[in-house]
């Protein structure tokens, strides 16, 4: 005999059934409008610079971050370098660049990725390259380009051929290069290491740079436009090496020419101080009161006293260094003459002349 459901469990289940279909209905929703697919255009970068360096024509610009549609930027395959000659210093407009430029390179951004850092391995390469939000770099010659004035931009370009157009576009004068100056002559004085040089082909003015030593980074620490420079930010008994590099000026900047070799210098300081000034000496009961101004050298150590009886010679008195601007001299006779002067000394042991000299007679 076959199995039959109750009248009343059948209706259970049918409308469990039913309710299941509604919740499944609800949960696929209505269908909504289409979007169009992503153009993923490139968006353009905004701060192309030039600039003119002994290895050519230096281009800088950041890679785009992403699409005009403000999505991240994928889809990069190559940029276009553009160039156009003008007769002023005024930049084209985009319409005018467009119509009136020649592409000078073309990079492709795979190449470009895989370019390795200084010290960097081959599997590293990749990881070391330039990319979305970095500072993407090319080099142009100037051999056939010198007295001329240019406008560049750069283009970037998707795998399916799309760009948004040029960059911001930038202006540069090339002017004949500077030569190389010689290594510098390095003298200290007192309160300066000078550096000179002699003059370098085509050069307007000199950049002098220093650097504490080998290993480090050389730091610009001022121009001239002479052949000289004084160095007065240095410290005492320390390494410098110090380099000069040509520039010559432009319409539009300046152009950077080649780095001097470099030329080393330890700062040793021999330079006495400076003799203490308006020493007094005042008799007292049994002692002398000694007092004098201070010495200006920043680095003073201290000071020692000279005393001679009559028409002696000047000796130090066993006082040892003192760093105060006085002294009361218990050491002396009733009745009898001295002299005293008073020397400053310098943290290098350097000691000053003798100051003026005084007279007392004790009673």
């Amino acid at each position: 005999m076959p199995f039959v459901l109750p009248r009343r469990s059948a209706g259970l289940v049918l409308g469990v059934v039913l309710a299941l279909l509604g919740l499944w209905a609800a949960a696929c929703g209505s269908v909504g409008e289409p979007r169009p697919p992503l153009l993923n255009i490139p968006e353009r970068s905004q701060d192309l610079g030039a600039v003119q360096a002994p290895e050519g024509i230096v281009l800088e610009w950041t890679w785009p971050e992403t699409t005009t549609e403000g999505m991240p930027l994928k889809d990069l395959e190559s940029f276009f370098v553009h160039a156009m000659e003008l007769s002023s210093n005024a930049p084209p407009n985009h319409d005018v660049f467009e119509l009136n430029s020649r592409r000078v390179a073309t990079l492709a951004t795979a190449g470009l990725a895989k370019t390795p850092s200084v010290g960097s391995s081959d599997n590293e390469a990749q990881d070391q390259g330039p990319g979305p939000g970095q500072k993407t770099r090319h080099v142009l010659e100037v051999s056939n380009i010198t007295g001329k004035t240019l406008a560049f931009g750069v283009r970037g370009e998707s795998s399916r051929g799309r760009s948004i157009g040029f960059s911001n576009l930038t202006v540069i004068e090339v002017v004949t290069p500077p030569g190389p100056p010689n290594p510098p002559k390095l003298t200290v004085e007192s309160d300066a290491v000078v550096v000179t040089w002699a003059a370098a082909d085509n050069a307007d003015f000199y950049r002098i740079l220093r650097s504490p030593s080998e290993p480090q980074e050389f730091e610009p620490i001022g121009d001239s436009d002479t052949l000289s420079f004084r160095d007065k930010a240095f410290e005492w008994n320390r390494r410098y090496l110090y380099r000069v590099q040509s520039l010559a000026r432009s319409a539009t900047g300046e152009a950077l020419g080649p780095l001097s070799e470099p030329a080393p210098l330890f700062t040793a300081d021999t330079f006495p101080p400076a003799a203490p000034l308006r020493l007094q000496a005042i008799p007292v009961p049994g002692s002398v009161e000694l007092s004098w101004q201070p010495s200006p050298e920043a680095d003073l150590a201290g000071y020692r006293i000279l005393r001679a009886r009559d028409d002696a010679s000047l000796s130090t008195l066993p006082t040892g260094l003192l760093a105060t601007l006085s002294h009361n001299d218990a050491t002396v006779q009733s009745g009898q003459t001295y002299r005293y002067a008073v020397r400053a000394i310098d943290q290098d042991g350097n000691a000053s002349p003798p100051s003026a000299e005084v007279t007392v007679t004790l009673p």
